[in-house]
């Protein structure tokens, strides 16, 4: 067991991202470590993201469990022995007492706090009141899933999860610009809305909400598509692609991480067949080591006769067929710049590429269509 355990310690650090009324991340030469005064919630330290505090207490498993915080010029903010001593007296207030008229509670009561910050230090207390959430603004960068995403800021990473069901996916390309509103928590920010810088709109959990049962219902075969297929670019010959399923997506990072680079979720697809579901073969550019198509039955055997620099490589999965309008549509489009190679897009990349890389590439239709 490290000492830390074992004895009192100080730390001396900036605050960063005030996580309640009584804990806040503060940041350190070492890194960022949790604080925690364990005041009752009623209470708030009133810390400013960005100041300089010293800080002496016990590490524990869960961070740092603080016994006093002092600023610079030697103000206590927090002291146990003096919390103790006042809160004795406290108890004997009346309800009313305890609570000031700018606090913010929860409807169980809890308190909000007047001091709660995100992690690039801007007030959320109105934000929590009003229900209006935080605004950020970035790139996106990998897909993790369907609905969720790292967006790239000027202060940094953040998870983004607009919380979809699995069936669902945002569409969005890598690179472009979004404003994000929602919610910081636990695991990242919770997003109740995804915008371009057109005003045009990405995600809106009340839209969600209102379209979700039709569309539910609309797809019986939902329940099929539970296999996610990733998008990995060529390093080496750019805008060429490779889509893989879970277990060769493992491979790909492991072995072959300096020929293709991973670009995140593409769409989900079915492992197994099913009814009214078709059959996609992965066919190998032999001309063009290391790029690929995807076609149903009919354009396998056409491409066996007609075109023998591609080679069969089996059963990739199976998906909708094009325009049963069941599901969502995946377009495919080919790279002009290198011929008989492909990429396949869902309707909002569609869109943007052929706002802004139609130099690039030529848009074939509608390849199939997924859950």
């Amino acid at each position: 067991m490290s000492n830390h355990y074992l004895s009192i310690s100080e730390i001396i650090g900036t605050v960063g991202r005030i996580l309640d009324s009584d804990e806040f991340i503060l940041e350190t030469t070492e890194g960022g470590i949790s604080i925690d005064t364990d005041l009752d919630d009623s209470y708030s330290l009133g810390l400013t993201p960005g100041e300089t505090v010293t800080v002496t207490g016990y590490y524990d498993d869960d961070g740092f469990d603080a016994t006093s915080i002092t600023r610079p010029d030697g103000s206590s903010v927090f002291s146990s022995s003096s919390w103790e001593d006042d809160d004795r007296e406290d108890d004997t207030w009346g309800d009313d007492d305890n609570h000031s008229n700018d606090d913010i509670y929860d409807d169980n009561g809890n308190h909000l706090s007047d001091d709660i910050y995100d992690d690039n230090g801007n007030h959320l207390s109105d934000d929590i009141n009003s229900g209006q959430g935080t605004e950020i603004i970035g790139t996106v960068g990998m897909m993790l899933d369907s609905d969720e995403f790292i967006l790239e800021t000027s202060n940094g990473e953040i998870s983004i999860d607009a919380n979809l069901e699995d069936s669902f996916a945002l569409g969005l390309t890598l690179g472009e610009t979004v404003t994000v509103k929602g919610y910081y928590d636990d695991d990242g920010f919770d997003a109740t809305s995804i915008t371009r810088p057109d005003g045009s709109s990405v995600f809106s959990s009340s839209s969600w909400e209102d379209s979700h049962s039709s569309n539910h219902a609309k797809r019986d075969d939902d329940s099929l598509f539970n296999t996610a297929i990733n998008r990995f670019q060529n390093r080496q010959i750019g805008g060429t692609y490779l889509f893989a399923g879970d277990m060769e997506s493992v491979s790909l990072r492991e072995n072959h991480g300096e020929t293709f680079q991973e670009e995140g979720f593409a769409f989900r697809v079915s492992d197994k067949p099913g009814e009214n579901l078709e059959t996609m073969y992965r066919m190998r550019n032999k001309d063009v080591p290391g790029t690929y198509l995807y076609v149903g039955e009919e354009e396998k055997q056409s491409i066996a006769v007609n075109h023998t620099n591609f080679e069969n490589e089996g059963i990739a999965f199976y998906v909708m067929g094009a325009n049963v309008n069941q599901g969502q549509d995946v377009y495919r489009f080919q790279s002009l710049s290198n011929p008989g190679t492909y990429l396949f897009a869902l309707e909002q990349e569609k869109n943007s590429i052929l706002a802004n890389h139609s130099s690039q590439f030529v848009l074939e239709g509608i390849a199939f269509e997924v859950g």
